[in-house]
């Protein structure tokens, strides 16, 4: 049996916006708390769109090393105004019902956000 920690490759939300790793010989950290990830606490909407019960939406993440911290995530039964309300958007995918948890993200190009925009037509 092994006494090493356990390394988590995709960061997810939990109670406090993400989710924690089970605490062993190190103490984990949040994936906001790792340089180049989203912190959910520091974004901005730069573009929406309502397309039947999705929302696109385009975020810049200015903590976000990746795509110069751009990111397309579509939302189900959640309006711009709500989106525009929160004071964190976490971009990981999230099961807990306290979070607002997109259902697809794409990539941050031009491609991506139609791409978006035929998920959204087409489900």
């Amino acid at each position: 049996e092994s006494d090493m920690g356990v390394m988590k490759l995709f960061s997810s939300c939990g109670s406090s916006g993400h989710e924690e790793l089970p605490r062993s010989d190190y103490e984990p950290q949040r994936s906001a708390d790792v340089v180049g990830n989203p912190n959910p606490a520091r974004f901005t909407i730069l573009r929406s769109k309502k397309i039947g019960r999705f929302t696109v939406v385009s975020i810049n993440y200015p903590d976000s090393t990746n795509y110069e911290g751009n990111k397309i995530l579509v939302f189900e039964n959640v309006s711009i105004r709500r989106l525009r309300r929160l004071d964190s958007i976490d971009p990981h995918f999230c099961e807990l019902d306290a979070h607002v948890s997109p259902v697809a993200r794409f990539e941050p190009t031009q491609r991506g956000w139609d791409y978006a925009s035929i998920f959204c037509g087409s489900a």
